[in-house]
Formats: C-alpha cells, structure tokens, sequence
C-alpha cells in the first residue's frame, strides 16, 4: 500500500513539474516573460548560495545574468540572441564549475544541443528556455544534493575541527 502512494506521489509530483514547464512554454509564447524572469533569478541566486561568501562571484553572476537588460529586451520584443547566447553558456559554465568532474561530458553535450537549438534558423525561443531552465533546476538540485553528503562526511567534519 504505502509503495502505491509513493509511486502515486511521485508520478503526481512529475506531473506538475512538467505542467510547469508547459505553462512557462506557453507565457513566452504569448510574450508573457514574468516566469521567465522569476526563473532567471532564481537560478542566479541558487548558484550564489553555492558560494555564500564569495560576493565577487555574485556581482559576476549580476552582471552576466542581467535581469534589467532582458526584461527590457523582452519588453521591447528586441530579443539579441546573442546575449541569449551568452547568457546560456555563462550558466552552464558556472555550473560546470560547481559539479563534479565527472558530468563535464554532459555539460558539453548539453551546451552543443542548446546552441544546436539556437543557430536554427528559426530558433524557438518558447521551447529552448523551458527546456534550458529545467536542466539549469536538475543540475542545481544535483550539487546542492553533493555539497549536502560533504557536509554530512567524515572528512568535512574533520576538515572543520582543525
């Protein structure tokens, strides 16, 4: 019984998390950015708390990922997919950087399909994002997940009392 309702809770939470990324599909499509903006922010700052302290990288992280410049890119419809580009490869830089070295083949593979996806000729903006952002949410919750078993580790304890 109680293997039922976690297989039930589990496919309930897939469920949502894939409406969500839907419904953001959706909003850029209609040239509803708000989501989209909340999600760039939060991953900048997600990225920062890998670093609490390293404020030098969180003025980086600003100004790389400047909320200002692409509310207003959007606003404007004037969308420089360069500086979506950029953007792009700057995130997944900096969480290449923070995971372990063994995924760094998949960051490659990751950032070959989404520039892929952004040379097209046509390139569609509504389902790159979603598709980005999502990637950005499971890489993220992969580190957080390994800082967490360091912490929770003999040799960061031991680290700590010298």
């Amino acid at each position: 019984m109680n293997d039922d309702i976690g297989e039930i809770s589990q496919r309930v939470g897939w469920n949502m998390r894939q409406a969500y990324w839907d419904k953001l599909e959706q909003e850029i499509l209609s040239k509803d950015y708000d989501n989209t903006l909340i999600v760039l922010t939060e991953i900048s700052e997600r990225i920062c708390m890998f670093v609490p302290n390293r404020f030098d990288l969180h003025k980086e992280l600003d100004e790389a990922i400047d909320i200002d410049l692409i509310k207003q890119m959007l606003k404007h419809d004037a969308v420089d997919f360069t500086v979506i580009y950029k953007l792009i490869h700057f995130i997944i830089t900096q969480l290449k950087q923070f995971d372990c070295i063994e995924d760094e083949p998949y960051y490659e593979i990751w950032r070959e399909q989404v520039e892929r996806r952004l040379k097209a000729d046509t390139p569609e903006i509504h389902k790159i994002l979603p598709k980005f952002f999502k990637e950005c949410f499971y890489r993220i919750e992969k580190v957080d997940y390994n800082i967490k078993l360091f912490r929770e580790s003999e040799m960061y304890k031991n680290m700590k009392e010298k």
